[in-house]
């Protein structure tokens, strides 16, 4: 289908997560729970997303705000579903199928969402369950003996009937469902990363929060997190309790325990056969050629080191080019001050 529209319920205000933090905006996998439900919607191509905003919306649409495909519109006061989506109606045409969403289940599929809208034939109303095992505080689905839907009743206004049913979607809306959705979807990740390949000393002690590529013979140890973009080229091999963000590490590298490696804005960018750690940090404007070995207490920031160059221990190297196969000593440090802001501030010892 090319007419599909849409939408996202996220004016809630997600009483139970005990924050003042809007619940969509709450991150799993390092993303806000909203940004994985747009991401979905993404993939089957839908012609406009239109997210429904309320409790904290300023927060969200701000979020938004660089997604030039997205539009907002609020619900005030928080009525409910039903008055949500009266909300919306003034911005969607008539000629296409709507498919209503929610912003905080993360982890719903596009094959599920398409063979959805395949049910749906752009005809009839279809809807979407959940059978689990753990259905308290979730709405209850009611059907008749032909298994036609009849109702949806909320956990609160459930009778003691209804509350035996297990009908829902999964979604958030407690620190504890949060922490355990968290980990479903590392262990996602961590399977999807070892079916190509990539050797994982633990896979629950795994965690990509953005999007890691990985080449062939890649090793990672435990308690290693990933953040933003980061690629690994073939054969390298990540220590323990590593925190890499932001970096693009070429084949044969070897990163050592306990190092931190973010470029932020800047993508960090490691050659071949470097060596790197342990307890080394790398920060934004880091750039290392082949063969480069950082030791450990080892800082770098806003500086180039090429083939073969070595700081092997207790050095800070900032705002430097460094040349092939130079050795930076321990204890050397390069900065750059702008002194003439710096003096007035420095106190006469006498």
């Amino acid at each position: 289908m090319s007419n599909i529209d849409v939408v996202i319920m996220a004016a809630g205000k997600g009483t139970r997560m005990h924050s003042s933090m809007p619940k969509v905006l709450h991150r799993l996998g390092g993303r806000a729970l909203l940004q994985h439900v747009i991401e979905t919607a993404g993939h089957i191509h839908a012609r406009r997303v239109l997210v429904i905003t309320g409790h904290g919306a300023e927060q969200v649409e701000a979020v938004l705000a660089q997604q030039t495909a997205i539009q907002t519109v609020r619900q005030i006061p928080q009525l409910g579903t039903g008055h949500a989506m009266q909300q919306a109606v003034p911005l969607l045409q008539d000629d296409g199928v709507t498919l209503v969403l929610s912003g905080d289940v993360p982890l719903i599929q596009a094959d599920t969402l398409q063979a959805l809208l395949t049910l749906c034939g752009g005809q009839a109303l279809a809807l979407l369950s959940l059978n689990t095992p753990q259905p308290q505080g979730y709405g209850r689905i009611v059907r008749d003996a032909q298994q036609q839907v009849t109702a949806i009743v909320e956990d609160r206004d459930a009778s003691s009937a209804q509350k035996l049913i297990g009908w829902q979607v999964e979604g958030v809306n407690t620190p504890v469902q949060l922490a355990a959705l968290e980990r479903a979807y590392q262990q996602h990740q961590a399977q999807r990363l070892m079916q190509q390949g990539v050797r994982l000393a633990d896979p629950s002690r795994l965690d990509v929060r953005g999007e890691l590529v990985c080449g062939s013979d890649v090793e990672i140890d435990v308690n290693c997190v990933f953040e933003g973009h980061v690629t690994l080229g073939d054969g390298v091999r990540i220590g323990p309790n590593c925190v890499i963000a932001h970096a693009v590490i070429g084949a044969g590298t070897q990163v050592l325990a306990f190092t931190h490696i973010d470029g932020e804005a800047q993508t960090i960018q490691i050659g071949q056969a470097a060596r790197i750690g342990p307890f080394a940090r790398l920060r934004p404007g880091a750039h290392l050629d082949d063969d480069v070995h950082i030791g450990n207490f080892v800082e770098v920031k806003n500086s180039h080191l090429a083939k073969g160059a070595k700081a092997n221990h207790l050095a800070y190297v900032g705002d430097a080019t460094v040349g092939e196969r130079v050795n930076y000593g321990a204890g050397v440090i390069t900065a750059n001050y702008d002194w003439a802001q710096v003096a007035p501030l420095v106190r006469d010892p006498s």
